[in-house]
């Protein structure tokens, strides 16, 4: 027992060197760390806009266009995400905006062009830019 006791209580001359390799570990984890929260903030943006993007196909399908107040709610609904300055494209239709027969291929298509401060994405870390392009192309049938 006396020997454990002197193992553990006996003091050792330190070295910079032991805990270099244990503290770079850890800024190499947190930095890792930190970018995987930044990429996941992305992926999150991205889910909300194709949501949106479902839903306004949805209403296509039943109707076969989208009025000016329909784009007008979806650009809306995006700005209320937070693209307060971002550019908003909304094509329907293969980008022709007219009204489609019934059993004729519906197609929407966002794009928007955000500043990732409109994200709350860091784009100081090494790895992510200041401006992301998101597309999102969803397509259907037509069932009005």
């Amino acid at each position: 027992m006396k020997s454990l006791k002197k193992l553990f209580t006996k003091k050792r001359d330190g070295n910079f060197g032991d805990i270099l390799g244990t503290a770079l570990c850890i800024v190499l984890l947190l930095t890792i760390m930190l970018a995987l929260i930044q990429y996941m903030q992305l992926l999150y943006v991205k889910r909300d806009i194709d949501n949106i993007g479902r839903e306004y196909l949805l209403l296509l399908e039943q109707q076969g266009e989208l009025t000016p107040t329909d784009v007008a709610n979806c650009k809306q609904k995006l700005q209320d995400m937070g693209f307060l300055t971002s550019p908003i494209t909304i094509d329907f239709n293969n980008h022709t905006n007219t009204k489609v027969n019934y059993a004729q291929e519906v197609s929407i298509y966002i794009e928007i062009q955000a500043l990732a401060t409109e994200m709350r994405v860091n784009s100081a870390i090494p790895g992510f830019r200041s401006t992301y392009t998101f597309h999102t192309e969803l397509y259907s049938i037509a069932k009005h």
